[in-house]
């Protein structure tokens, strides 16, 4: 398991983020720019909801895909020096808890941590 430090702040802009379960059908919107700092992201919507998913958890024909893993788009407030710790990490992100609350998962991004043990 990784330890990550919060070098900074951020707050989630998504207060509804969009969870899906495996076999869920969405409609593609739009792929993320393949050569920048968030590539592999696809802006997916569901019946009542829409929300970056990772192309890895998608079947994609045209503009349908096919969810093939559960998934949850809900991302951390970060505050300077928490510590997470990871053993999954996609796309520029890290699926963690934090150490003040071992019990609650969700999503951080590598550029406000750092990586402070293997």
């Amino acid at each position: 398991m990784k330890k990550y430090k919060v070098i900074k702040e951020r707050v989630s802009e998504f207060p509804n983020p969009i969870t899906v379960k495996k076999d869920t059908k969405v409609e593609c919107i739009e792929f993320s720019n393949s050569e920048g700092e968030w590539a592999g992201w696809v802006l997916c919507r569901t019946h009542n909801n829409e929300g970056w998913l990772p192309h890895q958890i998608l079947s994609i024909n045209e503009s349908m895909g096919l969810v093939i893993e559960d998934y949850c788009a809900e991302e951390f407030d970060l505050k300077f020096g928490e510590i997470l710790y990871t053993d999954k990490e996609i796309n520029g992100w890290i699926w963690c808890y934090k150490r003040s609350d071992p019990g609650k998962y969700a999503w951080a991004p590598l550029n406000h941590i750092e990586c402070i043990e293997q």
